[in-house]
C-alpha cells in the first residue's frame, strides 16, 4: 500500500490513513517503542528486539554487552497491518566473553482500547496483549528454538521460546493459528476460529469457540468454563472440573480428553450418552460417584468407541476415543505360513516385516453392532483393495479398523488417513464389525495379507477390548513401560499428503489400464 492509500477495517468499519512501517529495532541504548497514532494504519512493520550493544562503563571503562526489548503500541483508533514482531537471544554480560550468556530479549505488542491489528506474526520471545476494547484479526503465533545459555558450551544448545497471545477481559481475537510452542491465553476476552498446531490454548475465563486441535496441540479448559464447537485431529483436550465442550464436538480420529479432577481410578468413572433437549444433538456425560463432572456435546448418533484409563502421570483420568484392530479373516504371516488372525493364539509365533520370528503375548478382541456404528468413521472398517499399496500388496483385500496403522514409506499411518475412495475405501454399511489385535513383547510390524502393518501397542488403551481383564490375569506382575513406537507415526502434514496422493494416483492409473 502506498503512503497515500487508506485502509478500512473489516472488523470496525473505520478508515485509516496508511503509512509504511519499515523496521523497528531495539539496537540502541534506550530500546524502541513504536506507537501508532489515532487515525493511522501502519503497514508492514518488522519489530525486532535488539542486543549485543557494547559500551564501556565508567569510571573503569569495563566492557559490557546488553540487549534491549522493543514494543509496538496500537492506540485507540489506530491499526497495525501485516506486522512481524519477534524477540531474539543475544550475548549479554560484563567484562569478558567468558561471562556472557545467550539471553532472551523480548518483543511486545499492546493493542489498546479501540486499537486494531490484522495479519500479525508473533515470533519467539514475544507477547501480544489485547486489552479491553482492542481487536486482533488473523494472527500467527509461532515460537522457535533459539540459542541459549553459556556461549562457551560446545556445540551449545537451544531452548524453545514461546510466542504468546493474551486476550484480556473485553479484548477480541478473531482467527489465530498456533504453531511450535505458540500459546494463546484467554483471560476474560473472546476468541474464535482458532487452529492449534503444536501449541497450547489455555482458557482461564472468557468465550472461546470454533477450535480445531491438531496432532500435537493442546486445548486446556479451566474449571467452570466451556468451549463451543471443537474439532480434534489427534490433539489433547484437558478439562478441569465442570469444564464442558458445548455446541458440537467432532473427533476425527484418536483423541485424548484428560479429566483432571476425577482421581485416578478409571473404574469409578463412566460415560452416558443423553439427548440434549436444548440443542439438536446429544451429550456425553462423564459421571463419577453419581455426579456429572463434565459434559461433552456430540452429534446425534455419536457411537465412537471410548473408554477411561488412568493418565500416564498418575493424576487424573483420560477419556480415550477410537480403537485400532484387524478384522477376522485377515491372513497373518507366521513361520508355518499365513494363518487367519482369529485362529491365532497366545504363544503362537508370527513373522515380522524384517523376517524375525516373535511369539504372541496377548490378543485383544472387540465387536460392535453395525446399527450402533452407522455413520461413525472411527468405527466403520476400511478396506485396502488388492494391490492398493503398490508392489502387489496387499495380496488380497485387507480390512482393518480406521485407526489401525499401516507401514508406508517408513511411517505408521492410520488407515483412515489413507482412504482415497478408489482403492482404499471405508465400508459405510457393514453386516458385522469385529476387530482383533495382536500384541508382541514390544511394538513391531506384522505382515497382514503380505502388507506391513502394526502390532498392538498398549498406550493405556487396553481397556477398549472386551477381554482386557485377561491380560492382568495372565501377567499380574507386568511392569508399566514407556510407550515406544517401532517407527514414526504420521497423521498430518505435507508428507502424508504426498503419500496419499501417490496411492490415489496409483489407483487411478490402475483403473485406466484396466479400462484400456
Amino acid at each position: 500500500m502506498s503512503a497515500s492509500s487508506t485502509y478500512t477495517s473489516p472488523e470496525t468499519g473505520k478508515t485509516y490513513t496508511v503509512v509504511s512501517g519499515g523496521v523497528v529495532s531495539g539496537n540502541d541504548l534506550n530500546g524502541t517503542v513504536q506507537t501508532i497514532q489515532s487515525g493511522t494504519a501502519v503497514s508492514g512493520t518488522q519489530v525486532f528486539a535488539g542486543g549485543a550493544v557494547q559500551f564501556m562503563v565508567p569510571p573503569a571503562n569495563i566492557r559490557e554487552q546488553v540487549g534491549f526489548p522493543v514494543s509496538q503500541v496500537v492506540t485507540s483508533d489506530a491499526a497495525s497491518i501485516d506486522s512481524v514482531i519477534s524477540g531474539i537471544t543475544t550475548l549479554v554480560g560484563p567484562s569478558t566473553m567468558s561471562d556472557d550468556t545467550w539471553t532472551p530479549i523480548p518483543a511486545t505488542q499492546i493493542i489498546e482500547s479501540g486499537g486494531f491489528a490484522s495479519n500479525t506474526y508473533l515470533g519467539p520471545a514475544t507477547t501480544s496483549i489485547i486489552n479491553n476494547g482492542g481487536i486482533s484479526d488473523n494472527v500467527t503465533i509461532m515460537g522457535a528454538s533459539l540459542r541459549s545459555g553459556d556461549p562457551m558450551m560446545i556445540p551449545g544448545f537451544n531452548t524453545l521460546f514461546s510466542a504468546t497471545q493474551i486476550v484480556s477481559s473485553g479484548g477480541i481475537l478473531h482467527t489465530a493459528t498456533l504453531g511450535s510452542s505458540g500459546t494463546l491465553i484467554l483471560n476474560g476476552g473472546s476468541a474464535d476460529h482458532i487452529t492449534v498446531g503444536t501449541g497450547t490454548v489455555l482458557q482461564k475465563t472468557g468465550t472461546l469457540s470454533d477450535v480445531l486441535v491438531n496432532q500435537g496441540g493442546v486445548l486446556s479448559v479451566s474449571a467452570d468454563q466451556s468451549v463451543e464447537n471443537v474439532v480434534t485431529s489427534g490433539g489433547v483436550i484437558i478439562l478441569d472440573r465442570n469444564a464442558n465442550l458445548t455446541g458440537t464436538f467432532q473427533e476425527m480420529y484418536q483423541t485424548t480428553i484428560s479429566l483432571t479432577d476425577l482421581g485416578n481410578n478409571p473404574s469409578a468413572v463412566s460415560g452416558v450418552i443423553v439427548k440434549d433437549n436444548t440443542t439438536a444433538g446429544s451429550v456425553l456425560e462423564v459421571v463419577s460417584s453419581g455426579a456429572i463432572m463434565n459434559r461433552i456435546s456430540v452429534k446425534d448418533g455419536f457411537s465412537s468407541p471410548y473408554y477411561f484409563k488412568s493418565a500416564p502421570s498418575g493424576q487424573g483420568i483420560d477419556l480415550m476415543i477410537g480403537t485400532p484392530c484387524y478384522c477376522p479373516g485377515t491372513l497373518i504371516a507366521t513361520p508355518d505360513g499365513e494363518r487367519p488372525v482369529e485362529k491365532l493364539m497366545i504363544g503362537d509365533n508370527v513373522l515380522t516385516a524384517t523376517g524375525e520370528t516373535r511369539p504372541i503375548r496377548w490378543i485383544g478382541r472387540r465387536s460392535y453392532d453395525p446399527m450402533f456404528a452407522y455413520g461413525n468413521r472411527d468405527i466403520l472398517p476400511i478396506v485396502f483393495q488388492k494391490g492398493s499399496l503398490g508392489n502387489q500388496l496387499p495380496r488380497r483385500d485387507l480390512t482393518v479398523s480406521p485407526l489401525h496403522a499401516m507401514f508406508v514409506d517408513g511411517y505408521l499411518i492410520p488407515a483412515l488417513h489413507l482412504v482415497n475412495g478408489l482403492s482404499i475405501i471405508q465400508i459405510e454399511k457393514p453386516s458385522h464389525i469385529s476387530y482383533i489385535h495382536i500384541e508382541l513383547e514390544t511394538h513391531d510390524i506384522l505382515l497382514a495379507e503380505g502388507a506391513p502393518s502394526e502390532s498392538f501397542l498398549d498406550d493405556s488403551s487396553r481397556g477398549m477390548f472386551h477381554n482386557a481383564h485377561e491380560y492382568s490375569e495372565l501377567y499380574p506382575d507386568a511392569p508399566v513401560v514407556p510407550v515406544q513406537y517401532c517407527a514414526p507415526r504420521l497423521e498430518d502434514g505435507e508428507e502424508l499428503a504426498r503419500i496419499h496422493q501417490r496411492l490415489k494416483d496409483y489407483a487411478q492409473q490402475a483403473l485406466s489400464e484396466k479400462a484400456a
